[in-house]
């Protein structure tokens, strides 16, 4: 598994915009503005939950 690191890119697999680091929050601001998601970290558990 590699290890979390907010200064590598991300890319949202919802619209596939590409944000170069995620220091401050900035791709949890981008799903929180962009795809209206008010509970991001419970939606990402409850993805992965339904999952397994």
């Amino acid at each position: 598994m590699d290890v979390y690191d907010a200064k590598q890119p991300q890319t949202c697999l919802i619209c596939g915009f590409t944000i170069d680091h995620n220091k401050q929050g900035r791709f949890t601001s981008h799903l929180k503005n962009e795809h209206n998601f008010t509970n991001v970290k419970k939606r990402i558990i409850n993805a992965l939950l339904a999952t397994t």
